[in-house]
């Protein structure tokens, strides 16, 4: 700020600058001009909040198989700040990397509605959790650790204004979760609450939720019921490794975005 000509009225100086959006398409780098100019002047997410949301939708964008789908993850970054603007509700009780997790997952899957945010508010406690879902679905899940419950919440609030066969497979997640809980204590008994939580929900998820086919989800808890404490303990292995190999990728793509 400077002072006016008079001397008396502040008088403030502003230079804009004005940034050129990128165009389609192009390789790496262009992809990652067009995720950061589509929140160039977001004010419901800071800097740091920004450089890591981006790293992760980068990160997904070059694991998307087609180009369309690639195109689709590019979109979805216009999707960030409304899901930040409830993340932003929460304050400091969510660190910056789960939000930036949360935010990111929930993106990609977004159909654009306020359902879906309600339903975030109502899996965040910014909200009441409804009593046949949220509330029985946390009771569960409440020895997994904070990033589990957020890739959790951030798999069920999309499914809420999907496909009429999603809408039916969550509408069953509850009931199902807590049966294959039951199973994985019976087979693993010496399991630790957490770990036996967090391998029903997987298994719910991977085999359950997102299974397109209704003979297959029918047949779920059989299957389930069909495996031993190895399977089971190696399911638990595996899940544990993948959930290393992508808190690996994450720090490489942060750098090449925000470079």
């Amino acid at each position: 700020m400077m002072a006016g000509l008079s001397g008396k009225t502040p008088l403030h100086i502003i230079q804009a600058v004005k940034n050129e959006v990128p165009k389609e398409g192009g390789g790496e780098e262009n992809v990652a001009a067009r995720m950061k100019a589509a929140l160039w002047t977001v004010s419901s997410m800071g800097a740091e909040d920004k450089a890591l949301a981006l790293a992760r939708m980068f990160q997904v964008w070059r694991q998307a198989g087609s180009e369309a789908e690639k195109e689709g993850v590019v979109q979805a970054v216009s999707s960030l700040p409304r899901i930040y603007a409830v993340l932003q509700e929460m304050g400091n009780a969510i660190p910056l990397q789960l939000k930036a997790l949360l935010a990111t997952r929930v993106a990609v899957h977004y159909h654009g509605t306020e359902e879906e945010l309600e339903q975030l508010r109502q899996g965040l406690g910014l909200s009441e959790p409804s009593p046949d879902f949220w509330a029985p679905l946390g009771k569960m899940t409440g020895m997994m650790n904070a990033e589990d419950k957020v890739l959790l919440l951030a798999e069920c609030v999309p499914l809420h204004a999907g496909k009429e066969a999603e809408k039916r497979a969550l509408g069953e997640l509850v009931p199902t979760l807590e049966k294959v809980i039951a199973v994985v204590k019976e087979k693993c008994p010496d399991l630790n609450k957490s770990d036996a939580q967090l391998l029903g929900v997987d298994l719910c998820l991977t085999d359950f939720l997102h299974v397109a086919e209704e003979e297959r989800r029918r047949s779920f808890l059989s299957w389930v019921g069909s495996l031993n404490e190895a399977d089971l303990r190696e399911y638990l292995r595996e899940r544990r490794n993948f959930k290393g190999e992508g808190e690996e990728m994450e720090e490489t793509e942060r750098e090449k975005v925000v470079s």
